[in-house]
């Protein structure tokens, strides 16, 4: 995958450059991204607890704060850090080191923030991904996968195989796994 990173670095090296200058506030900044973060995973956690008409209803009847900054702030985190493990699965793929998206588990996930998903990471490929010949995304096993051009997976004779790539993944998980949609 071509996963452009410029403009990551560029921040990163303003924030390096900041803390030598500004460690004070560094560590404010730290400590406000902690606080942000471990609360809205929470919030997030319960609504992923809630069925999907109960989350709806509760983001409707709370939308300043669901379109607010603070909300705004960690779904960009999450996308960061999507787009993040999509370039880490791909270097690791390159080593021949195959994870799957249930190994990648930090402390924002003790911290009570809910893991990455497949649907996460499919959107930063989406987003993220200029390359123009390899194209995968993340299959309900949690690994990568070819797809075509336009992000579908390959056609299958096999429905004990439903990737086409050996992994086994059958028609019936892949059937349960979406509602038999």
């Amino acid at each position: 995958m071509d996963i452009n990173f410029d403009t990551d670095e560029q921040w990163y090296k303003f924030i390096v450059a900041l803390k030598k200058e500004c460690p004070e506030f560094v560590a404010g900044g730290i400590s406000f991204n902690q606080k942000v973060l471990t609360a809205c995973g929470r919030i997030d956690a319960a609504l992923q607890s809630l069925s999907i008409s109960e989350r709806k209803k509760f983001i409707d009847d709370n939308q300043e704060f669901f379109t607010g900054f603070t909300w705004s702030y960690y779904q960009d985190w999450r996308e960061s850090r999507a787009k993040s493990c999509v370039h880490l699965m791909d270097m690791y793929n390159l080593l021949n080191v195959r994870f799957t998206l249930d190994d990648f588990v930090g402390e924002t996930f003790y911290a009570g923030i809910p893991k990455i998903t497949c649907e996460e990471v499919n959107n930063a490929i989406n987003k993220y991904d200029t390359s123009e010949f390899v194209h995968e995304k993340v299959g309900i096993d949690g690994k990568l996968h070819p797809c075509d051009k336009h992000g579908r997976f390959l056609e299958t004779a096999d429905f004990n195989d439903v990737y086409g790539d050996g992994t086994r993944v059958t028609k019936q998980e892949l059937d349960d796994y979406y509602g038999g949609f």
